[in-house]
């Protein structure tokens, strides 16, 4: 295992064939996105795509500031409502 991120590794939860016409450049962004996102819907997408790569070997450290955020985040509504 090279540890490199490949289109297959991407392209998890996608359907539709029109996914292989895009860039692993894109769909980095894409992961980018939805990790930022203002919806937990699309921070979960995200976060699933992430283990299912790192479930395969892959390296995903490029994201580790991304999780964090969205953990800690989850953490402190968490927090909140508690109190």
């Amino acid at each position: 295992m090279s540890g490199e991120v490949t289109l297959r590794d991407l392209a998890i939860g996608k359907p539709s064939g029109a996914s292989f016409c895009d860039t692993a450049e894109d769909k980095v962004k894409n992961i980018r996105r939805q990790l930022d996102s203002s919806q937990d819907r699309e921070k979960l997408e995200g976060m699933k795509r992430l283990i299912a790569m790192i479930s395969k070997g892959r390296n995903v450290s490029e994201f580790f500031a991304q999780v964090v955020k969205n953990v800690l985040g989850a953490l402190m509504l968490l927090h909140q409502n508690q109190a």
